[in-house]
Parts: C-alpha cells; structure tokens; sequence
C-alpha cells in the first residue's frame, strides 16, 4: 500500500515531510487557501462514487433509538373492522385495548374478566375458571381456561402493547345465553350515537334491535337504556354541564330582562339554583300591539332535576303568537294573577 502525508499542520516538534501532488509551496508553512480550496473541490466530486457506510447512520443512536427505528417500520396497530388481535399489536390507549378484547371476546361467544388495571398495566383471564361462570361446574370443566393477555404501556411512544397473548379458549365457554357480560353501556352507546343524533327519543326496544344486528348479542332492557342515557350524554353532556352553561346563554342574549332567584339555604360560594326569567326585547317592545289576552303554558322538566318549563304568549293584530316571557323553576309552581 502506498504511503502518503496527510495535508495537515502538525505540531512544532514534528517536522513536516511535503508531497509535491499537494502543490504546498513551503514544506513548513501552513496550507494556502488556494490549496484547501482545491481540496474541498475534489472532495466534492466523490458524490457520485458509491459509498458503503457500516453503522455510520446509527453511531449515534442510542439502543432504545434503535428499536424505536425498527418498531416503526414494523408497527401493528389495532383495526376495529378486522376484530382481530395478535401478540405485540398496539394501541393508542388503555380504552382502545379494552374494546378490543370485548368485541373480540363478543364474536367468539366468550367471557373474560379483569384481574388486574393499573396506569401501565392491563391483565384478563377468562371467566370460565374454577369456581367461575355458569358452564364450569355444569359443563364438568376440569381444567382453568389457560385464556390471558396482558397489555402494558410502552414509555418511548406512550402507546400500549400485548406483551403476552393466549389465544385459544380451551373450555366450554362461559356464556350459556346470548348476552354477554362484558358488553357494557358505554359499548353500546358508541354503537348507536348516529341513531341518536337523527332522532333523541330513540327507543329502548330500537337499541336492542341495533345492538342484535350489530354484534349478534341480546341485551337487558335497563342495559339498553343506560346504553341509550350515555350516548344522549356524549352528544348534549349531562343534566349538571347543561345547568351550568344556562348563566353563559342567558348572558349572550342581547336586550333581555333577566331576574335570577336562588334557594334561601344558598351560601356565598355556592348558590342554589331555584328559578329563573327572562324576557326578549323584541317580544317587550311589541308587547303593546297585541291583543289584551295571555296564555300561560307549562312542560314538566323529566330526568335527574324535577322542574317546570313556563312561557306566555299572545297574539298580535294577525294572528300572529308572540312569546312574551319565559320561565324556569326547580321546584312546582303556584301562578298567581
């Protein structure tokens, strides 16, 4: 192999050998710029040649940089219309994981429970154990199910992961009926929130014929209607979030009369709704154009706070009904005129 000076400047001590290929003018000078300049140029035309680099991308890597490289390239990922799950399949969360052994545990007419849920950690066994379920004594299951998955929060990418998978079921199986325990309310609301949408007083009995067409599964009436009641709440919010936007609508209404009572047993931090009214200004300036009759209507209030829904009416020169004021109560209303 040939030997070569590399171009250089080395410290006093050593002395420093010229190679007339480099073109150096003095053998104990620094290198010129016009010599550097010459250098760069040719180090720019070995673009073209191919270079082989050994693990020069990943010098400086770390190991869990690595393997978050290849997890990337080799990503599972949970896909509800397969339904299918596999050793190593990830999630994006702890809710995603148990959805999919429920409707996985659902299309094998399966039951599982959970015996362990923590912040990184998710473990279910199958129902069907010793001492468990209604098959295992009557079917004469002489051996535990060896059913298990165990799914655990990974902290590089903060998704979820199986770590361990059992797939098969080697028992009779848990469910002698066609209902399964481990179809819950908020399953069922997830199913039918498009149903809800077009119509809020979808009934009961519609619930459970979706739910059957569905996932092939027969569910309770009272399931059904907490089914239901969830998914009324994922689409409007519940009873206490809609009292507590009230103040915000009735200060975006512009040119209203508003009066606010509150219970006598209310405290400063805290005050107890009772009832409340308002008036539009529209409504209040046309007041005097109508005829000299007022109609006064009330609606029961349904669900967790009992009350009355008030309004007055009356009608102008035309024929025309026109809402004078409005009224809300918490408690029944005794009108007094």
């Amino acid at each position: 192999m040939r030997n070569f000076e590399v171009p250089f400047p080395l410290p006093s001590n050593n002395r420093f050998e010229p190679n007339n290929e480099f073109g150096f003018d003095d053998p104990y000078s620094e290198c010129s710029s016009e010599s550097l300049s010459h250098i760069e140029e040719e180090s720019d035309d070995v673009s073209d040649t191919p270079v082989v680099d050994y693990m020069n991308d990943v010098g400086n890597l770390g190991d869990n940089d690595i393997e978050d490289v290849e997890e990337i390239i080799h990503i599972d990922l949970w896909k509800e219309t397969e339904n299918k799950i596999r050793l190593g399949m990830q999630f994006e969360s702890k809710v995603q994981v148990k959805r999919a052994v429920t409707l996985w545990s659902i299309y094998q007419n399966r039951e599982f429970k959970v015996y362990e849920s923590k912040h990184s950690k998710w473990v279910a066994k199958c129902r069907a154990r010793w001492g468990e379920g209604e098959s295992s004594m009557s079917m004469h299951h002489t051996q535990p199910s060896e059913w298990y998955i165990r799914a655990i929060k990974k902290k590089n990418n903060h998704m979820w992961q199986i770590t361990r998978w059992v797939d098969a079921h080697n028992c009779f199986g848990s469910c002698t009926g066609n209902n399964n325990r481990n179809l819950n309310s908020a399953l069922i609301a997830s199913y039918i929130l498009h149903s809800i949408r077009k119509d809020v007083a979808y009934p009961v009995k519609n619930v459970q014929a979706e739910i059957k067409n569905c996932l092939n599964v027969d569910v309770s009436y009272w399931k059904a209607w907490h089914g239901r009641r969830k998914a009324i709440e994922t689409i409007y919010e519940t009873w206490e979030s809609n009292f507590v936007e009230l103040p915000k609508y009735i200060t975006a209404l512009q040119t209203t009369v508003v009066k606010w009572f509150h219970n006598q047993n209310s405290s400063s931090q805290e005050a107890k709704f009772k009832y409340i009214f308002w008036a539009f200004g529209p409504a209040i300036k046309a007041f005097h154009l109508c005829r000299p009759v007022i109609s006064v209507d009330g609606a029961h209030l349904k669900g967790s706070y009992k009350g009355k829904l008030l309004v007055a009416v009356s009608k102008d020169a035309n024929n025309n009904i026109l809402p004078i004021a409005n009224s809300s109560r918490a408690t029944p209303l005794t009108l007094m005129f």
